[in-house]
């Protein structure tokens, strides 16, 4: 039944992205740009191009043991997230009634659902790989809940770095070594693992 579901998602996704380009063609070729409606139909094809992807992403690890509920969480945040986006091309005075922080803190959290969700992918036994792997997704929500923190709540977060760190310097370097580190994690990971499987294959 679960496989049945993740097939006429993956479809779902398909169709959506295959629709949207065949749209955005469309437009490129016959519409004119000076048309506001049809700059927002364009920007509203990209975002559905973009959620596809994102919700892409996170459906592979669907029937992952221990991650089905993470990757129904992402496709969640990245329907809201998509409900914003659009509704942010075509309701009139949108920001005057929401706000474009919560919707901006929508897309970085879709972004890191999906980006974790690759990481997820590889699948193994070994610790140093499963370290490696967990501190990554770590380091990257770190960093994920430091830009919402900043975008919804920047006081208590200059509070917060003053009282802690005494200095801003400091905070941000700080944020450089773990966004160095999460680019690290992200590069070494199916290196690392490619090699443990290449030794257990040879014993």
């Amino acid at each position: 039944m679960e496989n049945k579901l993740k097939k006429i998602f993956l479809m779902m996704i398909i169709a959506v992205m295959v629709v949207t380009a065949l749209i955005a063609i469309y437009i490129f070729i016959f519409s004119q740009f000076h048309d506001p409606n049809q700059i927002k139909i364009m920007g509203t094809n990209l975002y559905l191009g973009v959620s596809s992807i994102l919700a892409l992403c996170c459906s592979l690890i669907f029937n992952r043991k221990y991650f089905k509920y993470y990757s129904l969480l992402g496709i969640s945040i990245i329907g809201v997230a998509l409900i914003y986006n659009i509704s942010s091309i075509w309701v009139d005075d949108f920001y005057r009634y929401y706000s474009y922080e919560n919707q901006i803190a929508c897309n970085i959290l879709s972004v890191s659902f999906a980006y974790t969700s690759l990481l997820f992918l590889v699948e193994t036994k070994n610790k140093i790989v499963n370290t490696i792997l967990y501190t990554t997704v770590v380091i990257i929500f770190i960093l994920t809940g430091l830009s919402i923190w900043e975008l919804l709540y920047p006081e208590q977060l200059l509070e917060f770095i003053k009282t802690v760190f005494h200095t801003v310097d400091t905070f941000v370097r700080l944020i450089g070594v773990l966004s160095v580190l999460g680019v690290l994690g992200t590069i070494v990971l199916p290196i690392i693992n490619k090699y443990f499987k290449y030794s257990n294959d040879k014993r």
